[in-house]
């Protein structure tokens, strides 16, 4: 018997089309839970990624409460997590595990279940989440130079007294950091600068500075002073009083002084008035100049710190003139390892501990005075045949005057502000009472970031200026 084709055909196709069906119901079960659990590990990040943000926010918040006891920031770190919606997406509420650590640092964990959608048809019914955060203090600590202008100009409205004030408010606030198990987690510097900074008289003697010995001058004055008057010519429209000298050959008078020095350090040549290096090339202090009170080294005791913020002061004898990267420079020099000052950790060292350097750079005017650069010939007073003065030492001062002095200035200035910030370290930048916008976009450049830039008007904003610096110093970041 013969088979039609055509009805072989039929019934070939029958046979093929009912297993296909049976193929492809067999198939899609997997096809379908592999696109479910596409789209529920897609849920799962995003659930991640909310717990992750409020348990951030509760170890931040732990771990800013300085005074509290350990079970304290355990509470508020779950309550700022609750807060902030850490279990809004879970099966039940997240468990959240807290370690505090003997140097501070808190490690926050949290894990929860979160139930999956079309991945149900292969049995997941959850999937587990887990999200970790760590926080420290100001990393392994601290270290702050406090650069701060005490021209004679900071008389003006006790702007000195708010200074003060403002300072010690700053140095308080940070040395809380420091514990008894870690009493030197933030150490701070005081470089108080003129036109010169102050290294102290007990620098006399180290290789890295020069000092002319003193020179005793005798000198014949003949300048008598003869009726007092009025000038009418000071320059800005106000009258002074001043004496017409005379000389009178019959009544000289010899006079005698010692030109010794005060402490006062001026600038080394170019480049490394600008550099951080080279020891070897020594600093010159002037004779006979006068500076601000001596450069405190970093130091954690706070009544060392406080003492050296209250004796700031302006006097008579302290020139009048500012040269910012006199204090910029030496500030510098206090936060590193080497020689002049070696209180500071290195470079490696606060790498590996986490230790963060800042400069908190204050000013309330504009650069007035440039380093001498040119040959100042030694010449003899009237009466001895003693030079006044030696190429040597002129050559450190701060005291040329005369067109295009502020831009060398601050030209200098901004290359040491850049040298500096290569270094990682931060430079915070205070204008107090500045008019001339040239120099307040002078700090604002300076500043690492424009956020790290304070204009100050009066003394109330000086202090919030300080505050906020503090704050930045000390705040709480995520380690991870």
């Amino acid at each position: 018997m013969r088979t039609d084709f055509r009805t072989l055909a039929r019934h070939f196709a029958r046979d093929i089309n009912g297993n296909m069906a049976i193929a492809m119901a067999l198939v899609a079960v997997p096809l379908f839970g592999a696109a479910g659990m596409a789209v529920d590990f897609a849920n799962k990040s995003q659930v991640e990624a909310r717990m992750q943000a409020a348990v951030d926010a509760g170890t931040l918040a732990g771990a800013s409460m300085r005074r509290a006891t350990d079970k304290d920031v355990r509470k508020a770190i779950r309550q700022y997590a609750r807060q902030n919606n850490v279990s809004q997406y879970l099966v039940d509420d997240a468990s959240i595990t807290i370690r505090i650590r003997n140097d501070g640092t808190i490690d926050v964990q949290a894990i929860g279940k979160v139930e999956t959608t079309l991945s149900r048809v292969l049995g997941v019914e959850t999937m587990d989440v887990k999200v970790f955060a760590q926080a420290k203090r100001g990393d392994g600590g601290a270290e702050v130079a406090l650069v701060l202008d005490n021209t004679a100009s900071m008389e003006t409205n006790n702007k000195i007294g708010s200074l003060r004030t403002a300072a010690s408010q700053f140095v308080a606030e940070l040395l809380e950091a420091n514990t008894g198990s870690n009493p030197d987690t933030v150490r701070i510097s005081v470089v108080p600068y003129a036109q010169y900074v102050n290294v102290g008289l007990d620098k006399l003697g180290q290789s890295w500075l020069h000092v002319e010995p003193d020179l005793t001058v005798t000198f014949t004055d003949c300048r008598i002073p003869g009726t007092m008057r009025y000038d009418t010519n000071a320059g800005d429209g106000t009258s002074v009083e001043v004496w017409d000298y005379y000389t009178d050959r019959s009544l000289c008078t010899q006079t005698t002084y010692v030109r010794t020095w005060h402490g006062c350090v001026g600038s080394r040549e170019y480049p490394y008035n600008t550099e951080d290096s080279r020891p070897d090339i020594r600093f010159v202090g002037p004779r006979h100049a006068y500076c601000p009170t001596e450069i405190t080294p970093l130091t954690s005791h706070s009544g060392t710190l406080q003492s050296a913020i209250g004796s700031m002061s302006t006097n008579f004898y302290q020139d009048v003139n500012t040269y910012i990267p006199s204090g910029l420079s030496w500030g510098w020099r206090t936060l590193s390892s080497g020689a002049p000052y070696t209180e500071a950790v290195s470079d490696q060292v606060a790498d590996s501990r986490g230790v963060r350097k800042h400069i908190v750079l204050m000013t309330d005017g504009v650069n007035t005075v440039a380093k001498q650069t040119l040959p100042n010939l030694s010449y003899p007073l009237e009466g001895t045949t003693t030079p006044e003065n030696t190429d040597r030492e002129w050559q450190s001062r701060n005291d040329r005057f005369g067109p295009g002095v502020r831009e060398e200035a601050d030209r200098i200035t901004a290359e040491l502000c850049t040298n500096i910030k290569s270094e990682g370290i931060t430079i915070h930048a205070v204008a107090f009472d500045v008019t001339d916008s040239g120099t307040r976009d002078l700090l604002r450049n300076c500043a690492s970031t424009p956020g790290h830039y304070y204009d100050a008007g009066d003394s109330e904003q000086l202090s919030s200026a300080f505050y906020s610096i503090a704050g930045s110093i000390q705040s709480v970041h995520l380690a991870k």
